[in-house]
């Protein structure tokens, strides 16, 4: 397996929902796959995961569409011939008593089985 840091942007569009994360670095798009319903993960052309969008994000997550926009994010994805796993925490803080802020965690984690074949 090998291990890889990257930079990376996150966009989150409000009026559709979007979230979107993507490595800071020039690639060479290879392809897209869908690793759940209204997510898709983007390969470049070495099969290395470049970019991930999650639809419908704050629904999946269950939190209001303000609080994702507000977040900050910590990805890591696991990608060999055997599996691919990606794991995405969303830290955000949201309003309590008007006064109190408390720090909320939501986890998202997809397990695909063998993707040799799809990737």
């Amino acid at each position: 397996m090998i291990k890889k840091q990257f930079k990376v942007n996150t966009d989150y569009d409000y009026s559709l929902d979007i979230y979107t994360i993507t490595v800071d670095e020039e690639f060479e798009f290879g392809k897209s796959l869908e690793i759940d319903d209204g997510v898709i993960l983007d390969f470049d052309n070495e099969n290395i995961p470049i970019s991930i969008e999650i639809l419908d994000i704050s629904k999946k997550l269950a939190i209001k569409k303000d609080d994702v926009k507000s977040s900050r994010v910590s990805m890591r994805i696991i990608c060999t011939p055997e599996i691919l796993e990606v794991s995405i925490v969303f830290f955000y803080e949201s309003l309590v008593l008007a006064v109190e802020s408390s720090l909320y965690v939501r986890r998202f984690v997809i397990l695909v089985g063998s993707h040799s074949e799809s990737v």
